[in-house]
């Protein structure tokens, strides 16, 4: 729980950014080399889950509900 609660502000962070409210650069003006990576994982994450939903959806379309 309490590694959760440290990375819990930069995922926020990253999410409030993708979504427009803000941009990184205002929150982390000179990153450490670990948000730097943390910030690259949780991007190529949410990329592959987005990437997963959308051939389901796909797939879905084409071969109807499962």
């Amino acid at each position: 729980m309490a590694g959760a609660n440290k990375v819990a502000p930069i995922t926020q962070a990253y999410f409030r950014h993708i979504n427009g409210l803000f941009d990184l650069k205002n929150v982390y003006p000179m990153p450490s080399c670990a948000i730097v990576e943390a910030i690259d994982i949780l991007h190529h994450h949410y990329q592959e889950l987005k990437n997963k939903i959308t051939q389901e959806q796909i797939e879905e379309a084409q071969h109807g509900r499962k």
